[in-house]
């Protein structure tokens, strides 16, 4: 297991001398997750300006990542995620500048979402997201009652917070 959790400026410091392009180079990859063997890494922790780093190829490179936390990172859409974090279950990404969920689709293992304080307001992306038990919208954007509809297809969907959303002070809310 790797983490990197000293704070934004380190990680800046880090990225400024790791990156190839806009890509992590195998050194900076293997630095940030603290061993060599980055195919056995379960869990990575870390801060990220998707606008700055492609993320897209991070989850071949780390085939058995099974958690990642991004809070406090700047990632607008899941999409940002790219397609290959086959093996993802926990995702988290409070405080984050989440604004759409757009790619969850290609989260195909997900099971856990945590997204608490983005400005997320549309719920449509999470349809067909069958393996999802776990979403955390707390403060968010979500104004209409009818977004709620769309988590109808998540199945196994058995947490849910929505608190803080302005649908809270909904009367139908409940």
């Amino acid at each position: 297991e790797g983490g990197f959790d000293d704070g934004f400026d380190e990680f800046e410091q880090l990225g400024g001398l790791e990156e190839v392009g806009e890509f992590f180079s195998d050194a900076g990859l293997a630095e940030l997750v603290g061993t060599q063997d980055v195919e056995t890494v379960t869990f990575l922790e870390v801060r990220i300006n998707a606008e700055e780093i492609v993320l897209r190829d991070l989850g071949l490179r780390l085939p058995n990542l099974s958690e990642l936390k991004l809070n406090n990172s700047n990632v607008p859409s899941i999409r940002d995620l790219g397609t290959s974090f086959g093996n993802l279950t926990v995702l988290w990404l409070a405080r984050s500048n989440v604004q759409e969920l757009d790619g969850m689709s290609a989260l195909l293992s997900i099971k856990e979402v945590y997204l608490a304080f983005n400005t997320v307001k549309d719920l449509s992306a999470l349809v067909g997201c069958d393996t999802l038990e776990v979403l955390d919208l707390e403060g968010n954007a979500i104004a209409d009652i009818n977004e709620v509809g769309f988590l109808a297809s998540c199945e196994k969907l058995s947490v849910l917070t929505l608190d803080g959303n302005p649908i809270a002070n909904s009367a139908s809310y409940r």
